[in-house]
């Protein structure tokens, strides 16, 4: 695919930014400056010059307008544009689903952040001692010292390397935690894990008292703000194909016990509500938006989100990044002014330079308005 044919599909065509975004922060008097060079399609172009990237749908949000700019075909063999609706693979995204609905449920009193997910396990499946207790903040912050996967995920890797998570079951999970030993505090260190967010989720659905985990997102998140096209099991029409970095066609990723890891389907319209909902602090964001952790020099654990200097604008970002084996995705913000963006692609290449591009690009300096 060259760029030239690309961009003859390109939804959006060549549109300037600076001509839709334009008024004031509503809830702090901050003029929403923007560069009037700014132009989507010149930071996106770099990236859709691969011939391996297919389609690309992106959204942008400065609290008041929405903007949505689409790119490619679905696939080579399918010439079908993207839309605003088309259902991508969000990923590791879905931890922060996870995390939010953490949040509600300590503002509930159904748990707390430092107690121990041990009282919530199956009776007498794991003996821990209190002094190697993992927390419920320990699995939501990646600080548990638990592996990325569980060490007994190989044979659902060697059944289906396409799709690893499709046959580990309840059962395998439980058995990898009844032969754990947990690391002692003092030696956890920050390692981003799978397997503590899916097993967090797990809980979660146990302690809400819900059959699952989709119906505890929806119930909680999806039906609240109308995101009607978000969910986890599906109807294969309804996804677009995902693209390994060479660009072949791949399995969508199934993970029935540790959903809560990276399982939700989305498309753009439904992901830019949930952003501009979290942006607004419509979910618990004295408890998701506390940094807990460094994890590098500039970069710190929230609850499930991570936040750094947004390079040369002098805000900081909320946000996080997904992929599964055919999809990456990003979602970012910066509260302040009320600047959001999601970017989703059904290729195995990252987007986070993009995501980050847009928000830089969206935001100046700020100008008190007199």
């Amino acid at each position: 695919m060259n760029k030239s044919s690309f961009f003859s599909k390109s939804i959006a065509g060549l549109i300037f930014v600076a001509l839709f975004w334009s008024g004031c922060n509503h809830r702090t008097g901050i003029e929403l400056g923007v560069s009037k060079h700014f132009s989507v399609d010149t930071l996106v172009s770099p990236f859709v010059r691969d011939d391996n990237t297919w389609a690309l749908s992106i959204a942008i949000t400065n609290g008041i307008e929405e903007r949505f700019f689409n790119y490619g075909n679905i696939s080579g063999n399918v010439q079908i544009p993207p839309t605003a609706e088309s259902i991508y693979e969000i990923g590791s995204i879905t931890k922060t689903f996870t995390t939010t609905m953490l949040a509600q449920m300590v503002e509930e009193g159904k748990l707390s952040l430092d107690g121990n997910i041990v009282d919530f396990l199956p009776a007498n499946l794991v003996e821990w001692p209190e002094d190697r207790k993992i927390s419920f903040l320990d699995l939501a912050t990646h600080h548990s010292g638990l592996p990325r996967i569980p060490d007994n995920l190989k044979a659902s890797y060697a059944e289906n390397p396409g799709n690893p998570y499709a046959a580990y079951q309840e059962e395998e999970l439980l058995d990898f935690l009844r032969q754990y030993v947990p690391e002692e505090p003092r030696k956890r260190q920050v390692s981003y894990s799978n397997l503590g967010m899916g097993l967090l989720g797990y809980l979660l659905v146990k302690i809400d008292g819900q059959p699952d985990y989709e119906s505890m997102v929806s119930r909680r998140i999806f039906e609240p703000l109308h995101m009607e096209m978000s969910f986890i099991e599906y109807d294969k029409q309804q996804l677009i194909p995902g693209h390994d970095e060479k660009g072949k066609v791949v399995s969508s990723w199934e993970m029935p016990v540790l959903p809560g890891a990276g399982a939700i389907r989305s498309d753009a319209k439904d992901m830019l509500k949930y952003v501009s909902a979290q942006m607004q602090g419509k979910f618990s964001p004295g408890i998701l938006f506390k940094p807990y952790f460094d994890w590098t020099d500039d970069r710190k654990i929230l609850l499930g989100w991570m936040s750094r200097p947004l390079g040369g604008t002098g805000f900081t970002q909320i946000s996080h990044s997904g992929g599964t084996g055919g999809f990456r995705s990003f979602i970012g913000f910066v509260a302040e002014k009320n600047t959001g963006v999601v970017v989703l692609a059904n290729s195995a290449h990252s987007v986070d330079e993009i995501g980050e591009a847009l928000l830089t690009g969206l935001l100046e300096k700020p100008r008190v308005v007199h």
